[in-house]
C-alpha cells in the first residue's frame, strides 16, 4: 500500500519482508523535496542525503557515517555496521544510481526498499 500525501511518500513496512525479528518493523519516508530517505531499523534512525554536488550520504542516529561523491562508475555506494543488541550486528547498505534515480537499501542483504529519488525535481 502507498500512500500520497504531496510530497511525503510513506511505504508501508508491512510490504518488506525483513523487520529483524523485530515486533516493530521498520518505517520508511521520503521527503522528495529534501531530497532525503529517513527510515528506522529497530530503534534506530537512519537517513540517506542526496547533496546538490550529486553526493549520497549515510547518517546513522544524526550522525554521518559514510559519504560517497558522484563519479563515472555506478553504483553509488555506502554502508555501515550497528550493533543493535549485544553482539547482533546489523549491516545496513544503500545503492543509489544517479543515472535513473533508482535507491536501493538492505539489511543484511535482505531488500528493505527501492525507490526512486532524484535531484532537482
Amino acid at each position: 500500500m502507498l500512500l500520497l500525501n504531496q510530497s511525503l511518500l510513506l511505504l508501508q513496512p508491512w510490504l518488506y519482508p525483513y523487520n529483524g525479528g523485530s515486533s516493530s518493523p521498520a518505517s520508511i519516508k521520503e521527503r522528495s523535496l529534501s531530497k532525503t530517505l529517513q527510515f528506522q531499523h529497530r530503534h534506530k534512525s537512519f537517513e540517506l542525503k542526496l547533496t546538490e554536488d550529486g553526493a549520497i550520504e549515510l547518517y546513522l542516529d544524526n550522525c554521518l557515517r559514510k559519504r560517497r561523491d558522484s563519479g563515472a562508475s555506478e553504483p553509488q555506494y555506502v554502508w555501515t555496521n550497528v550493533e543493535l543488541e549485544w553482539e547482533e550486528h546489523h549491516y545496513i547498505e544503500a545503492r543509489y544510481w544517479a543515472s535513473t534515480g533508482v535507491l536501493k537499501v538492505t539489511v543484511n542483504g535482505d531488500p528493505l526498499v527501492e525507490t526512486e529519488i532524484r535531484l532537482g525535481g
